[in-house]
């Protein structure tokens, strides 16, 4: 390979491979680039050849097409800077980076002479097969499904960078902090759940969407601050994807959905790998699903709707909510917080209304958080 040039952080090579002439872009950089390479033909307007995008950290290579040794002008644009006409250079590297046995050989004295070359086709540079304006469908599908692969890849890095949940699964013998990390993500991943549900509803009810995005807001911030400065970022993603075939386009994709998975398990992996304060979150845990998204919620619904929706958030930290059963169950202080009498056709001294449930351990029936009620006279 010989080094033809650096633009704004992007390393330009040109070689041979299996006889086929061909650049290679390294993006050497910490931001992505689009790339847009250009060829005119003697006489004719300059066009667009191969126009994509180079993620940090990644390399490419493009295979030249048949005749354009025959273009007047060869050039790519990189972001706002552009690699100048270059075909003479070209030629010129291409020639220094042949092997040596591909290097033409001088004739011996009594060796027949080589036959003519073929003349030059009159088709068109642009119909030629191989040519540069040539459509290649697998070639094209080819280039989707990489991009694709690149974009979702690049998303769940920003995601898991930003404090999104992941998707942990069951972990046979979790340690201390691995019992915390399943619980967050799990936490931010059903908050977010219920709150999508809310808004697809159809029911408007604003304050408990408002009061859900603020709870996974705190865990996500929890999640971030575990995850520390330095997250995995996903490896370069190598795939050739000049004249293939079919069954080469089916492999690409195997590749592709591979590459997402491992990246997948790095994160996994790496957050798995994290450790946390276990008094901390011993403390923080029950105390945000009571305090914080508990009786935020409770607040927004009505008590009947309410233990099929949060049931599950407090059965993580072995709460319930105290049981009440309106119009039957007696008003007793040493379990309810009476806020007010009024009268009304129930049994007198029965709950008529719950301003606001309460929480009980499961395990004991002890009273974590008591019910403000008002009793009927």
């Amino acid at each position: 390979m010989r080094q033809v040039a650096t633009i704004e952080h992007i390393s330009i090579s040109a070689g041979w491979e299996h006889e086929q002439a061909i650049l290679v872009f390294d993006n050497r950089g910490q931001n992505k680039e689009l790339i847009d390479i250009r060829y005119q033909e003697s006489g004719k307007l300059n066009r667009s050849w191969k126009h994509f995008q180079l993620l940090a950290g990644d390399s490419r290579t493009v295979e030249l097409p048949g005749g354009f040794e025959k273009c007047e002008k060869f050039y790519c644009r990189i972001g706002k800077k552009e690699w100048p006409n270059s075909i003479d250079d070209l030629r010129k590297l291409l020639d220094e980076a042949k092997a040596p046995a591909d290097i033409e050989q001088p004739q011996l004295v009594n060796e027949p002479p080589s036959p003519e070359p073929e003349p030059a086709s009159d088709v068109p540079l642009d119909s030629q097969k191989g040519g540069i304006n040539e459509t290649e469908g697998f070639q094209t599908k080819a280039e989707a499904v990489v991009w694709k692969t690149r974009e979702q890849v690049a998303a769940k890095a920003r995601a898991y960078r930003e404090g999104q949940p992941i998707e942990l699964g069951e972990l046979e013998t979790p340690t201390p902090s691995q019992k915390i990390l399943v619980f967050l993500n799990t936490l931010a991943h059903d908050i977010g759940k219920w709150k999508t549900e809310v808004g697809q509803s159809g029911k408007a009810n604003s304050e408990l969407v408002d009061v859900l995005t603020y709870r996974k807001a705190d865990i996500i911030a929890k999640l971030k601050a575990i995850r520390g400065e330095s997250p995995p970022a996903p490896p370069p993603l190598s795939v050739k994807i000049e004249r293939i075939t079919d069954a080469e386009l089916e492999h690409i994709g195997r590749d592709c959905a591979i590459y997402e998975a491992r990246f997948e398990g790095m994160l996994i992996g790496y957050e798995l790998g994290r450790e946390v304060d276990i008094a901390e979150y011993d403390a923080f845990l029950p105390q945000f699903i009571a305090d914080r998204l508990f009786n935020g919620v409770a607040r927004c619904m009505p008590f009947e709707e309410l233990s099929q929706r949060i049931d599950k958030f407090l059965h993580l930290v072995g709460y319930e909510i105290v049981p009440i059963e309106v119009g039957y169950t007696k008003a007793d202080s040493r379990v309810h917080e009476i806020q007010d009498s009024q009268q009304t056709g129930d049994e007198p001294g029965t709950i008529v209304e719950v301003v606001l449930p309460g929480l009980q351990r499961i395990a004991d029936s002890t009273i974590v958080q008591k019910p403000i009620v008002i009793r009927g006279e």
